[in-house]
């Protein structure tokens, strides 16, 4: 019996049995409202979008506009706030409806700025970098201005102040 014990002793190690291996380490994934994307570059240029002149208020804005659906997608994603400065982005949309916003890709703090139908501030929303989280309008919006964090509070807009483009 002993012969047979040796014997799969033996044969285990000349087998090359060995412990199994450490597993991998545990790197914690980012969270959906965390997860960023590397630039992959611009489908709209910067340069390439109209320029209009947004006034809210006693406010002046060059804003970029994005008056079709592909250029709303990409909205303000990868655009730095060196690169936005004090311009904005202005949303047309073809009707007024309830909309929300979220701020993949999008390393820049901004204010979300929902209008009605009539062209009347209904809120502002604070969109957070690289954000999944939705900024929701407070009823529907037709228009939506995008512009650095604070610019609304820094004016002292409020709601019921009147968009002109």
């Amino acid at each position: 019996m002993r012969a047979w014990v040796a014997l799969a002793v033996v044969a285990a190690a000349a087998c090359g049995c060995a412990p199994e291996p450490a597993p991998e380490p545990v790197v914690p994934k980012e969270s959906p409202a965390t997860a960023r994307v590397e630039p992959e570059g611009r489908q709209f240029p910067l340069e390439s979008l109209q320029v209009v002149e947004v006034r809210v208020g006693s406010a002046k804005f060059q804003a970029w506009l994005a008056d079709t659906p592909e250029k709303q997608r990409e909205g303000l994603m990868w655009v730095s706030q060196e690169q936005l400065g004090d311009r904005a982005m202005l949303f047309v949309f073809p009707n007024a409806e309830e909309r929300s916003f979220w701020m993949k890709n999008t390393p820049t703090p901004l204010d979300i700025a929902f209008f009605s139908e009539d062209r009347r501030l209904l809120n502002v929303g604070r969109g957070a970098p690289h954000s999944l989280e939705s900024v929701l309008s407070d009823g529907p919006a037709q228009f939506v201005l995008e512009v650095r964090q604070g610019t609304f509070q820094r004016l002292g807009l409020k709601k019921g102040a009147r968009l002109e483009f």
